[in-house]
């Protein structure tokens, strides 16, 4: 598997959230306490044979209190970038939610602690930031469009991301294989214009489009973007005001959570813009 991996100049991204106890909490092998140590195992396999691995934690309730051992672990790993996502209310995790679930407020409050433990790294040269933080600096500060499918009006489902299951159904993103499925068409009987161009895919790319109606007055329309996927699993339908739904609320504490950020230290906001620069530089090169 590794050689084909080198072979083929294929990226591998892995899940690893946050700390040791959390991640083997959730993440299980048979027989096993925990996948944990099997995954750095595999990690440092790929390591050392030329292949860079990312890494995703899923944030869950039991992650919130405590976002500087996140960071420490990914800096002590050598893992940086990272991703991180907030739990959402989907496939496996729907059942467990009252378990798992996490409120926005709290979650951003979690991410502004972690943004600050990597901000306090950035000071002494080291490139860590996680995903969220490097988009809302990108849009921001940069003035970059990093091209993030759920932050883009429309969004980039279907044309930017596309996903397929073993039967050779299409649907127009990883998040609409979950539950109530959206299926386009099927890569044996249909071809990309048919999909793309669809009534099904036209009313999803529609309702991801901000305008008033959707999003009100919100400051941070020139930034952001809506998830027609989400609010079909959540609502039942694809177009509902941005601010009855999970990701408005957990985008806009970020937002906002970033803000403060900028109004505190605008000095580490501007040397962490500094090192995007230079990380984009050595990927180029």
């Amino acid at each position: 598997m590794i050689d084909f991996i080198v072979s083929n100049g294929i990226k591998v991204s892995t899940s690893l959230d946050g700390i040791e106890t959390v991640h083997n909490k959730y993440r299980k092998l048979p027989g096993s306490d925990g996948s944990y140590i099997k995954v750095l195992d595999n990690i440092n396999r790929l390591r050392r044979v030329g292949v860079n691995v990312g890494a995703m934690a899923v944030i869950t309730a039991d992650s919130l209190t405590d976002p500087e051992a996140i960071v420490d672990n990914f800096a002590n790993l050598g893992i940086y970038p990272f991703v991180i996502n907030p739990v959402f209310s989907s496939g496996r995790a729907t059942n467990s939610w009252n378990i798992l679930g996490i409120d926005p407020n709290m979650y951003s409050q979690f991410w502004k602690r972690l943004a600050k433990r990597c901000l306090e790294y950035q000071s002494q040269n080291i490139p860590i930031w996680d995903s969220s933080f490097e988009l809302l600096l990108r849009k921001v500060i940069l003035a970059q469009e990093p091209e993030y499918l759920d932050l883009m009006s429309p969004c980039g489902c279907i044309h930017g991301q596309i996903a397929y299951d073993l039967q050779g159904n299409v649907y127009p993103c990883n998040d609409a294989r979950c539950d109530q499925k959206v299926i386009l068409g099927n890569v044996m009987e249909n071809s990309f214009k048919d999909v793309s161009e669809c009534k099904e895919a036209l009313k999803i790319k529609d309702a991801s489009i901000i305008n008033s109606e959707r999003c009100g007055l919100c400051a941070y329309r020139p930034w952001c973007g809506r998830c027609p996927i989400s609010n079909k699993l959540l609502f039942g339908k694809y177009d509902v005001p941005s601010e009855m739904t999970y990701n408005c609320r957990i985008w806009k504490g970020l937002f906002d959570k970033f803000f403060e950020l900028i109004f505190e230290d605008m000095n580490k906001i501007t040397m962490a813009a500094s090192l995007v620069r230079q990380y984009d530089i050595t990927r180029r090169s």
